[in-house]
């Protein structure tokens, strides 16, 4: 999934198979992660739930390491597929 940067320094992370998207950006001391798609009719309907996330640094923190032990989890698993 490739990560794009605009030029306000928002990053988007688009999912190449139905084209969900993550938008990140900071304001001031935290993360906001709000979701999107590239078709924008279906975009508008995104944006009017106001699915937005705020995020300080511990929570950021938090989701990272997450992030990480399921990512670890996930390869686990996968390599224990690979070998049966």
């Amino acid at each position: 999934m490739p990560i794009k940067k605009d030029s306000l320094g928002h990053r988007t992370l688009t999912d190449s198979f139905d084209d969900f998207q993550f938008h990140f950006y900071n304001d001031k001391s935290d993360l906001i992660i709000y979701p999107g798609h590239k078709h924008q009719a279906v975009n508008d309907r995104i944006e009017s739930l106001d699915l937005s996330m705020k995020l300080d640094i511990d929570e950021l923190d938090t989701l990272i390491g997450t992030l990480i032990y399921l990512n670890t989890e996930m390869r686990g698993e996968r390599r224990k597929a690979e070998e049966q």
